[in-house]
């Protein structure tokens, strides 16, 4: 499965082309792309490979910052699936969250809530199945 995926780029405007600028869009394209073609190996991704797309687009420091967490989150969803991470998977989101400028307390923040779901999905299943049980029937 997938976590990013590869995307066309968005053509210019008439505008665009005239004052030549690119669209601010295709920069998050652009970025998931990269993200896309490195997700088996995201350590393998340097701040600079980020730094150059930053510069094409001139994009600011938190410019863009709530899709970039949210490319984030979606790596945490990812290495989540099954319920546990490992030391690799969390230096993978370490390093993700570097590369991406998101804080380490919004990643700490996520696997904690994510962390939540999954607790409250397994006492769910204990709950339910402590109701399952068959009842001893009194004669």
């Amino acid at each position: 499965m997938n976590v990013y995926e590869t995307k066309e780029l968005l053509p210019q405007t008439f505008f665009q082309k005239l004052f030549k600028k690119q669209p601010k869009q295709n920069y998050l394209i652009e970025l998931e792309n990269l993200l896309s073609a490195k997700e088996n190996d995201i350590l393998s991704l340097n701040k600079s490979d980020i730094q150059i797309l930053d510069k094409k687009y001139k994009v600011k420091d938190k410019l863009f910052q709530y899709e970039r967490e949210f490319l984030l989150d979606r790596f945490i969803s990812h290495c989540l699936w099954d319920e546990r991470l490992s030391d690799s998977e969390k230096e993978q989101l370490s390093h993700l969250a570097n590369l991406l400028d998101v804080s380490e307390e919004h990643l700490n923040k996520r696997i904690a809530e994510e962390g939540k779901v999954i607790l409250k999905k397994k006492v769910q299943l204990v709950i339910a199945d402590t109701f399952s049980l068959p009842q001893k029937v009194k004669k």
